[in-house]
């Protein structure tokens, strides 16, 4: 279905409804003694793209009704994405007189507005041929955030688990930075806590509360939860009635301090549970490979289990005991069992006696790992995250192995209830199945136990799939889907039939298009003419080790660039790495970085650290790869052309915000480049400006403020420093066209340099409607790519396509 493309914005008064009335102009509008008349040039059609026939010529006369000489008037595209090729504030001539000449953008209806002073005057024109707002590429299934019921609801990343006191469910959404809330009777999703896409570790009710990341989460009491958020290095609690989220303990940086309430420390706390007398919490402390466990009364954290900072595998006592990279925790009693991942063994905290033994799990075996069922001595194991404790068993998501697997919690021995060892064939998939051994799952991460009318049910989160699972513990196991719709990442003859997984950066080259998925670790290729979707680079697995070579496998890849000429494309990701890809075989080789190894060090690219390179930009003849690195606040450039592929400042040298050379400028959180005319234009997102880097001959800038003012955070159209931005990211030129996305503003803007008119192409502030079809702007919109047509493919941090907006 084709859908039309029209903004409608609420109007506050006649002037800002007068394209929405049918009126082509409003003539004069009158205020401070002075009259603002539109001559000529109103109620013209023409196409997307062109300028119109004849320029918009105003008049300014003053309370006299003389005509006012050499009075600004300051044009702006205030509706529909147009923009001007003459100067935006140009003065009134003898006659009082100033024009413009002004090009269609895509909407069916546009409009601009004429200001002296504080009078306006509105002019509206119309597309003939308006352009279309859909989805591009993919099917809108998979990673996203909706609520809804059953299949209609929609996750980011659904990990934890947990059944709270009232009967219902609860899961983390780690990419939503939410807490989701599941009926288990009529299967309907909704958001407890948390707001979709804030991360942040603030007090707050319902969406006013901040989660980093949460990863965790267990039932404290009967109206109580545990959250256990990750990258905020906290464990939060969430009451049930009054939805208010607040601290209980960490939030003072990343380490290993027992304390008090803020005063603590973690090292990304995975997972957390609580004793049966809600008195004490237990946290798998992942990086600091211990067991922690906090005083519910008192806030206190203490060291249980493990030695803090010391990875390895021995039993014994709770001092002298090792773990590697804990990841789930359960309990029955007062016994604890934990998943230690690393060492893929399931592990058991006795604390009454004090000790910590090995459950199951090839002991003694080295390198731990497998997937093998049996008895405690055989069994094996690959990544095990999530675990709880029912009955006398435990109930295992085995990730890696796409399985759940479930352990005699006495004998240690170890059956697969559900899904199939990857040597019977199918590793993974979204199959339901009355046996659960023939039913496919999508990367497990977590289980929990409810007894309800047909039984005790184990539902499991999937973090490839997105979704929640219930198999009866009963029979063979059925597996059926229980909220959202499993799927996989799939290729496809049709790029809308194609299921994508997390798609961040694009680009673009004749009709050739590569999308880096970050969740699905992996970049795929889409050719416009065919429209058939293949994997350029990666597996089909969607582990985030990097791996050079075909298969190749990367760590969140989330910016990519193309050189066709040469036959390459370059990416960046999450893995601190840039990595070089053949266009003809996907081989795939890393240039610069050091996997997972965070630094701000130049030099050869192997020697080379990045703190988070979000932005990449080749020069036009490529020889040199400039960088945002984000989080360094800085620009950097990698010489393609040197053997070894050395990396060197370019601006920037800390937080804030000055103009100035080479290293005397400072960013905040730069996410994008763009390369044009000897120039780099850098999305300042942090200071909601666009920055403009002039290089020297020596390869250092000059950094001049281009568009907006910074830390005015606002949507306003116009002139380029009297025109704001709402953290402004992805930038790409199509001739003397800037392109960029305003995340927070929800918006698609474009800025045309010679006039320095930048005007809205799509979306605002409020997420405005995009025509009569069934879509609207998406919430915050990531990257862009525009093709020579000026037609734009973008992605978003809220649904799982890759959106189009261009010609019919």
């Amino acid at each position: 279905m084709k859908h039309r493309f029209v903004f409608f914005f609420g109007c506050g008064s006649l002037v800002g409804c007068a394209g929405i009335l049918g009126i082509d102009s409003l003539p004069e509008q009158s205020g401070s003694g002075y009259t603002v008349t539109v001559v000529s040039g109103a109620g013209q059609s023409g196409l997307v793209g062109k300028a119109l026939d004849a320029p918009v010529v105003v008049e300014v006369r003053d309370a006299t009704g003389a005509p006012v000489a050499q009075r600004k008037v300051t044009f702006a595209a205030s509706n529909g994405g147009g923009y001007f090729t003459d100067s935006v504030a140009p003065v009134t001539d003898a006659q009082g007189r100033a024009s413009i000449h002004w090009v269609l953008g895509p909407s069916a209806l546009n409009e601009l507005r004429a200001t002296s002073e504080d009078v306006t005057a509105t002019v509206t024109a119309t597309a003939t041929d308006p352009w279309q707002f859909a989805v591009g590429v993919g099917l809108p299934v998979g990673r996203m955030f909706r609520d809804g019921i059953g299949d209609a609801a929609r996750f980011g990343d659904v990990l934890g688990i947990t059944a709270g006191g009232n009967g219902k469910l609860y899961v983390t959404d780690s990419l939503g930075h939410t807490v989701r809330q599941i009926d288990p009777v009529s299967r309907e999703v909704t958001t407890l806590a948390g707001f979709t896409g804030a991360s942040g570790t603030t007090q707050g009710i319902g969406s006013a509360g901040r989660f980093n990341t949460p990863f965790g989460v267990a039932r404290e009491g009967a109206g109580t939860l545990l959250v256990a958020s990750v990258n905020g290095q906290v464990i939060q609690r969430v009451d049930l009635n009054t939805q208010m989220v607040s601290l209980l303990a960490g939030g003072n940086g990343v380490g290993a301090v027992d304390g008090t309430g803020a005063g603590a420390q973690f090292n990304l706390p995975y997972a957390v549970d609580c004793d049966d007398a809600g008195q004490v919490a237990y946290v798998a402390d992942h990086a600091n490979h211990v067991i922690r466990q906090i005083n519910l009364v008192t806030g206190e954290v203490s060291t249980l289990a493990g030695i803090a900072g010391t990875k390895g595998f021995a039993d014994g006592s709770l001092t002298t005991a090792t773990f590697k990279f804990p990841t789930g925790i359960t309990h029955n009693g007062r016994t604890l069992y934990v998943s230690d991942n690393a060492n893929a063994r399931i592990r058991k905290i006795d604390l009454d006696a004090k000790t910590v033994s090995t459950v199951s799990g090839a002991a003694g075996i080295e390198p731990a790992g497998g997937f093998v069922d049996g008895d405690a001595a055989t069994a094996r194991f690959t990544a095990i995250i999530g675990l709880t404790y029912f009955d006398g068993f435990l109930y295992v998501a085995d990730r890696q192995a796409h399985a759940i697997r479930k352990v005699d919690a006495n004998t240690g021995a170890v059956t697969t209830i559900v899904g199939s060892p990857p040597s019977a064939g199918v590793k993974f998939g979204a199959l339901d199945a009355v046996n659960g051994v023939e039913a496919r799952l999508f990367q497990p991460h977590d289980v929990a136990v409810v007894v309800g009318p047909e039984g005790a049910a184990l539902y499991v989160t999937e973090a490839g799939g997105t979704d929640v699972r219930r198999v009866l513990l009963k029979d063979n196991y059925p597996v059926t889907s229980f909220a959202a719709k499993a799927v996989v990442p799939t290729n496809g003859d049709a790029r809308k039939e194609a299921i994508l997984d997390w798609p961040r950066g694009l680009a673009l080259a004749s009709d050739r298009l590569l999308i880096a998925e970050a969740i699905g670790a992996d970049i795929r290729h889409v050719d416009l003419k065919t429209n058939v979707v293949t994997r350029l680079a990666g597996a089909d697995d969607e582990r985030n080790d990097p791996i050079d070579g075909v298969p190749a496998r990367f760590g969140y890849p989330n910016a990519v660039a193309i050189d066709e000429a040469k036959g390459f494309a370059y990416v960046a990701s999450g893995d601190q790495l840039v990595r070089q890809i053949a266009l003809a075989t996907g081989e795939t080789k890393t240039i610069a970085g050091e996997a997972w190894s965070r630094g701000t060090i130049d030099g050869p690219g192997k020697s080379a650290r990045f703190q988070d390179v979000q932005g990449i930009a080749l020069d036009p003849v490529g020889q040199k790869l400039y960088l945002a690195d984000t989080l360094s606040h800085r620009i950097r450039v990698l010489d393609l052309a040197s053997a070894d592929y050395r990396v060197s400042p370019v601006a920037g040298s800390s937080l804030g915000y000055t103009d100035g050379s080479n290293v005397e400028a400072t960013f905040n959180t730069p996410r994008a480049l763009a390369f044009h005319d000897n120039a780099l234009y850098v999305a300042d997102s942090g200071n909601h400006v666009i920055r403009r880097v002039a290089l020297d001959a020596s390869g250092y800038g000059q950094v001049t403020t281009f568009a907006g003012n910074r830390g005015e955070a606002k949507h306003v159209d116009g002139a380029l420093l009297d025109a704001r931005f709402l953290t402004p990211s992805s930038l790409a030129f199509q001739g003397d066209l800037l392109y960029l996305v305003d995340i927070d503003g929800n918006a698609l803007r474009r800025i045309h340099i010679p006039s320095g008119t930048v005007s809205t192409l799509l979306g605002g502030p409020a997420g405005a409607p995009a025509g009569p079809g069934p879509l609207s702007m998406p919430k915050k919109p990531a990257y862009l790519a525009v093709r020579p047509n000026g037609e734009v493919l973008f992605t978003t941090y809220e649904e799982n396509v890759v959106f189009r907006l261009g010609p019919p």
